[in-house]
């Protein structure tokens, strides 16, 4: 049986939102260690779905820099990273200025699924906002955005990605 995957976002999932002196939210390590019991518990793989993803996109590494780039913050990442979800579709707001499009990420797992994946293979989406997860049917834990992956995230996940979800 091929590993599981999770779908993870970065802010609010592996961290709660506050800015370090540098202006950017970095990785927790207490939040780190939830993430790590998962892909522990459950031999996981990853697949990028924050924004944190377009470092990938603008080649400023690849994926497996992505796991190395973690694995900095204490993430158990190296070799675990599979992939990462498409660009957002961008839309002009009532200004004129380019926004992504909301709600968009259910989908963008969606597209991610059929492209590389096989419809048995356990999956979970841990985010911090449901942007369309829900509504494409996604196995999702969503997280508390102020205070990041939790004991209790961790353990739902773990349920859905070994199927003793009920």
């Amino acid at each position: 049986m091929m590993a599981p995957l999770i779908f993870v976002d970065v802010n609010g999932v592996l961290n709660d939102h506050t800015p370090h002196e540098n202006g950017y939210c970095g990785i927790e390590s207490r939040l780190a260690y939830h993430l790590n019991r998962i892909l522990r518990l459950t031999a996981a793989e990853i697949v990028v779905s924050s924004a944190w993803r377009y470092m990938m996109f603008d080649r400023q590494m690849t994926c497996r820099g992505f796991g190395n780039l973690l694995a900095t913050h204490g993430v158990d990442a190296i070799d675990r990273i599979a992939g990462f979800t498409g660009r957002d579709t961008m839309i002009p707001d009532e200004a004129g200025q380019l926004v992504p499009m909301p709600n968009e990420r259910g989908v963008q797992i969606s597209q991610w699924l059929k492209r590389h994946d096989r419809p048995e293979r356990r999956y979970v989406v841990i985010d911090d906002l449901d942007l369309g997860i829900t509504e494409a049917g996604h196995p999702f834990v969503q997280t508390n955005g102020k205070v990041g992956l939790t004991v209790a995230d961790a353990d739902r996940a773990i349920e859905i990605l070994t199927g003793r979800a009920g």
